[in-house]
Order: structure tokens, then C-alpha cells, then sequence
């Protein structure tokens, strides 16, 4: 695997390769262009053909070649690789899942043919047709999304393929057959009596099914389990179908339910999209990220469906998306409303609320803002909301509106919010999870690229500045192996040094240097703003160290231990120095 990436690497150059999707214009050293992962009218994308490294200042999307695959494709690693293998003339058998190009064709291949099948049935099927033409499905819109039947049989679908030269191992394989145990050579079809919506990738092709059962009966919905093809975290119902009229809205409509997909597809409401019932999650949102920034959630008027929906709010918070609830006031949900008027689903559309409201509304619900119990209740649920903003002006508005429902200073509420959630001033992350660069870099990121970008400044201050003294993990970590290197005199050139990291790592070093080069073009400009930044993480590292050693005092006081509290006091006197 690593001789066919390094062989992709040497033969596509990456300004040729984005230069495909964007128009690209020499800017220095470097292309710039409008950034294809989102809407911008200056560009910020830029494309570096030394390091064959490209990245987007307003949306921080971008990589090497295979990362870039990945986000504009959304692929994952081994399709990426298949990809720019074929686009260097290069033969690869198997893909780093261990699935290889011939099974994966196999199973789109039986994906199609049984929801050719399951069509077919559906046809044959007079009472599947009349439960959804009552519940609003046009005939057109049965064919456009494929609707189909599966036969409430234990072996009539599993036989089918089998008459289609399918194998038993491939019927399992795609979710279409199942087993009882692994022992059992016996395989039987796993939807029965259900009507079947077929599920599709990005680009249209059936992947998976989800299948309702009518009438009484559990589940409700049975899906497709995970297979090669389908990866439930990764995929939204509908978004190939929705995904222009999103770009052209520049927002997009999240529902639970394929049902409501379909009611507002019928109804000429097109950018709506499904997450399946569950939260959003990371991969669907980078997703919509390349469409738009804008999301209407709209979930279940149930307890489940306000869970879902705080949980996609904290993520997409995360990813500073905008946010604005829909809110259905006629109907549990939009496949209901629009059955009872369209234009109720439109107004509730019109009229979705900001994050904020919606939070507040709901914990006004639980809570009473009259006594102090109260106060603190809804503080503690509304606090972490309003942190989670990446905008400053978000906050203290949102601050302000709080205030004004619980009786309580604006001021007072900061203070408990920064104190319950440990935001920081620069947005650095906790040292324990993993690092995840935001438009705001932290002066640490640009001193380790300085390092990386200008070595000459690792000669002057690696005896000033250590490994812990950097709070992100990635940071200390990159660091620790770069000081060691220099120290033991084997960093004759970057690139020694960058070849015998993680590939993960790499990356993420080449990110580090690329934003570097782009803050600072000039030597002496970075070797500057070194000298201060050097002198600042030496300042908050001794104020770390004695917050500590204040720490220690005190319960070296409370346990009488003199020598310790001497120890302590001679320590705490040299970090002031």
C-alpha cells in the first residue's frame, strides 16, 4: 500500500489535480482559487506546489492529494486511492479495507438488480400500493424513488440472486440475506413483507434499503446493516437528489425520516435530506459542508427527536455551521404536516427558530427561572450551547437574552460559563483530545511551523523550550521528535525528517508549515514573532507550574509536612525567577 501511494504521489502533481475541479491562478509561489468546499467571492484556497499541499483559509478543507480526493469525492482512503491510482495508470488490487474493486461492483451490481426486483413486487402487490397512495405517494414519485416489495417470504429474494449467479457469501455480504449464527450454512432473507425504499450514495447508485413494515409490527424500519458499500454515519437519504437545490438555496433542510424526504421532494420542496433518525454526525456534516453552511434541523415533536436534535446542534456548533430549528406545531413530523397542508411544512420552514430560542424554550419547560434552583438548572443547560458559538458577538448576545430570563448579570453568567466549560480566549483544546485546527490558530501551531519552516530558529530556542511546555497534544508530540532529531544531529533537511513520520502525522506537519509560510513569507519576520512567542509559552507554562505548586502547598500545609512545604516554597521562588 505505502509503494503505491508513494508511486501515485511521484506521478500526479497536485496543481494539475485540483486544477480539474477549480480554476487555478499563479499567486508567487503558490495557485490561489475559489475554494470548491464552499461559497466564497475572494479566493482563499491556495495550492502549494512544493510541498504538494493545498488548503482553504475560510473553510480549513484541504490536504495532500488524497485527502483532497476524499473531501471533494467524499470518499474514503481506499476509493481516494482507486481514484488517483487510475487517473496515474496504476493497477491496484485491493483496496486498504480489504475489499477489492471486483467485490464492490459485485454488490452495486446485486443492489441494482433487486431493487429492479423489489419493484417488480411492488407491482404484484395491491395492498402496498394502496397503503401508499393513502398515504400521499403520486405514482411518479413510487417510480422516481424507486419504491419496491419484498416478498413476506423466508427464501424468495435470497433465490432470486441465486438464479442471478450471485453467491451465498455475496447475498450476505450486502445485507440482503442473513444467517442465524456464523455456523449456520442456511441463508434467508432478511426483509420480509416490507415495503422497500432504496438508499442511495451521492452519486445516485442504490447502496442499501430501508424497509417499513405495514401495520403493526416491530421495527418499524428495518435498514441494511453495515456492509462495504453502506456506512450509515457517512450517508444522508436523499442527498443526491437534493444536493443542487442546496447549493442554489445555500441552505439545506436535515429531517429524520425517508418518508419526509420524499413528502417534500413531492412537493417541490427539494433541499431536504435525511439523517436516518439518529444525530448528525461528523462525516455527514462535512458533507453538507461542501454545499452550504446553513442548516434547518427538523426533528420528531417527541422526546427522542429533541435529543437528536440538541446532539446535531452541538456538532454543528462545533463546525460553525448556522443553525435554526424548524418547529412543526400541525403533525408529529413533515411527512404529516405536509399530508394535512404543504403549506403548513412551508411556514414552519419560514419561521424556524435560532438555536438559542429553541434551547431556551425547552429548558423554560423543565425549569422555573422564579428560585435559585431554577436559575442554576437552566444555566447549566443553556451555558454550554452559547460556549459551543464560535462567534464572540454570538455569545454575548445570547449572554444578554439569558440574563434578561433568569434576573442575573450578563457578567455573572460568563463567568460561570467559562468556568464550567474551560473556554479559552484562543480556542486552544484540551491537551487529551485530538487536535482539530479552527479558523483561529493558536500561537503554538505557528511557532512549531516555524521550527518546521525556519530550522534556524529550533537552533537558537530548543534549550529554552520543551515538550510539555506546548498544551496540544499534536503540538508536544511533533515537537518532542523534532527536538530530538535536532539533538542528536541527524536533521540534515526537512524532508529526512518529515519521511519518517506517521503518514497521519505528516499531514498534519505539512498543514502546520503551509500556514506558517502563508503568515509569515519573510525569515526575519518569523524569527521576530519566535522571540515573543517562545517568551509567552515559557510565561504560561511557569504560571502552569506554580498553579500546581500552589496546589501542593496547600495540602503539604494541611498534612504539617515541613520539609515538603520548604521544597515546595524553594520551587514556587525559582519558577518566579
Amino acid at each position: 500500500m505505502t509503494d503505491h501511494v508513494s508511486e501515485i504521489k511521484a506521478k500526479i502533481d497536485i496543481v494539475d489535480l485540483v486544477g480539474s475541479y477549480t480554476q487555478l491562478k499563479k499567486a508567487g509561489r503558490n495557485f490561489k482559487a475559489l475554494c470548491p468546499f464552499h461559497q466564497e467571492k475572494t479566493p482563499s484556497f491556495t495550492v502549494n506546489p512544493e510541498r504538494q499541499f493545498c488548503w482553504c483559509f475560510g473553510c480549513n478543507h484541504g490536504g495532500d492529494i488524497f485527502q483532497f480526493i476524499q473531501a471533494i469525492e467524499n470518499v474514503d482512503f481506499s476509493t481516494a486511492l482507486r481514484i488517483l491510482a487510475q487517473k496515474a495508470g496504476i493497477t491496484i488490487e485491493n483496496s486498504s479495507t480489504g475489499v477489492n474493486k471486483e467485490t464492490k461492483n459485485r454488490l452495486r451490481f446485486l443492489h441494482e438488480k433487486i431493487a429492479d426486483f423489489y419493484q417488480e413486487k411492488l407491482k404484484e402487490n395491491s395492498e402496498a400500493q394502496k397503503y401508499l397512495i393513502e398515504r400521499g405517494i403520486s405514482p411518479a414519485t413510487l417510480a422516481d424513488f424507486r419504491f419496491g416489495w419484498a416478498p413476506n417470504s423466508f427464501e424468495e429474494t435470497v433465490d432470486f440472486l441465486k438464479k442471478e449467479n450471485f453467491t451465498d457469501a455475496e447475498i450476505v455480504e450486502s445485507g440482503i440475506g442473513a444467517k442465524k449464527d456464523l455456523a449456520d450454512i442456511k441463508i434467508y432473507d432478511r426483509f420480509r413483507g416490507r415495503i422497500m425504499i432504496p438508499i442511495t450514495d451521492s452519486s445516485g447508485a442504490v447502496i442499501a434499503f430501508g424497509g417499513r413494515i405495514i401495520g403493526e409490527g416491530e421495527p418499524k424500519y428495518l435498514n441494511s446493516p453495515e456492509t462495504p458499500l453502506y456506512h450509515k454515519s457517512q450517508i444522508l437519504f436523499g442527498f443526491d437528489r437534493a444536493k443542487e437545490a442546496i447549493k442554489k438555496l445555500n441552505y439545506v433542510i436535515v429531517v429524520e425520516g425517508y418518508m419526509d424526504v420524499i413528502a417534500s421532494h413531492q412537493a417541490k420542496i427539494e433541499n431536504v435530506v435525511a439523517s436516518s433518525g439518529t444525530a448528525l454526525t461528523e462525516e455527514q456534516l462535512k458533507l453538507i459542508s461542501r454545499y452550504t453552511k446553513n442548516i434547518l434541523l427538523s426533528f420528531d415533536a417527541d422526546a427522542a427527536g429533541a435529543a437528536a436534535a440538541y446532539r446535531g446542534i452541538e456538532l454543528a456548533q462545533k463546525m460553525d455551521f448556522n443553525i435554526r430549528v424548524v418547529q412543526i406545531l400541525t403533525g408529529k413530523d413533515p411527512d404529516e404536516c405536509i399530508r394535512k397542508d404543504v403549506k403548513l411544512w412551508e411556514k414552519a420552514i419560514d419561521e424556524a427558530v435560532p438555536i438559542f430560542d429553541f434551547v431556551i424554550t425547552n429548558a423554560l419547560k423543565k425549569n422555573s427561572p422564579k428560585d435559585i434552583l431554577g436559575k442554576k438548572a437552566l444555566a447549566a443547560e443553556v451555558l454550554p450551547f452559547i460556549a459551543n458559538f464560535a462567534s464572540a458577538i454570538e455569545r454575548e448576545e445570547n449572554l444578554k437574552k439569558l440574563s434578561d430570563v433568569l434576573e442575573v448579570s450578563a457578567g455573572a453568567l460568563e463567568k460561570e460559563m467559562l468556568s464550567a466549560t474551560r473556554v479559552k480566549k484562543f480556542s486552544l483544546q484540551n491537551a487529551k483530545k485530538e487536535k482539530k485546527i479552527t479558523s483561529q490558530f493558536s500561537r503554538e501551531d505557528y511557532l512549531l511551523g516555524i521550527f518546521l519552516v525556519y530550522p534556524e530558529n529550533l537552533e537558537k530556542f530548543s534549550k529554552n523550550i520543551f515538550p510539555e511546555d506546548f498544551m496540544d497534544i499534536n503540538n508536544s508530540s511533533l515537537y518532542k521528535k523534532l527536538q530530538t532529531k535536532y539533538n542528536e544531529q541527524a536533521f540534515s533537511n526537512l524532508e529526512d525528517f518529515l519521511i519518517n513520520l506517521g503518514e497521519k502525522e505528516r499531514s498534519y506537519a505539512n498543514r502546520l508549515m503551509f500556514l506558517t509560510e502563508e503568515k509569515y513569507p519573510e525569515a526575519e519576520l518569523a524569527g521576530q514573532d519566535c522571540k515573543k512567542i517562545v517568551a509567552l509559552l515559557k510565561n504560561l507554562a511557569s504560571k502552569k507550574k506554580r498553579e500546581v505548586l500552589s496546589m501542593r502547598l496547600v495540602e503539604a500545609k494541611q498534612k504539617g509536612e515541613e520539609e515538603e512545604i520548604k521544597k515546595i516554597i524553594g520551587e514556587y521562588m525559582e519558577s518566579l525567577k
